[in-house]
């Protein structure tokens, strides 16, 4: 089965006369909330590498370790959690409304 490759100029008619015709702020919109749950997921995994190396491993040769800096970091981490979980969620929600807008005016 040949692979077709993508028409820009279909491309650009979507663009020019639907998406930045009627939804043109929900567009940016939607590519910020990307954008922010993209650097949310890497944030997390590049915190989950701090918490080990700077709040674990260190406690871990202490007879009576300090827990509240762990659990500071740890508040941390689970906002950066919520913030991509609710970006996320906020993005795929509004493509799928506009998805849905689109199948009902075809219909």
């Amino acid at each position: 089965m040949a692979k077709k490759k993508l028409d820009k100029n279909t491309l650009k008619r979507l663009f020019q006369n639907y998406i930045f015709k009627y939804y043109k702020f929900r567009f940016f919109l939607v590519m910020i909330l990307v954008i922010i749950s993209a650097l949310s997921g890497v944030a997390s995994s590049l915190f989950i590498e701090k918490l080990i190396d700077d709040y674990i491993t260190p406690m871990l040769g202490e007879s009576s370790p300090n827990f509240t800096p762990l659990l500071k970091a740890l508040a941390v981490m689970a906002c950066i959690y919520i913030i991509g979980v609710v970006s996320n969620y906020i993005y795929q929600r509004m493509m799928s409304r506009i998805a849905q807008r689109n199948v009902k005016s075809d219909s």
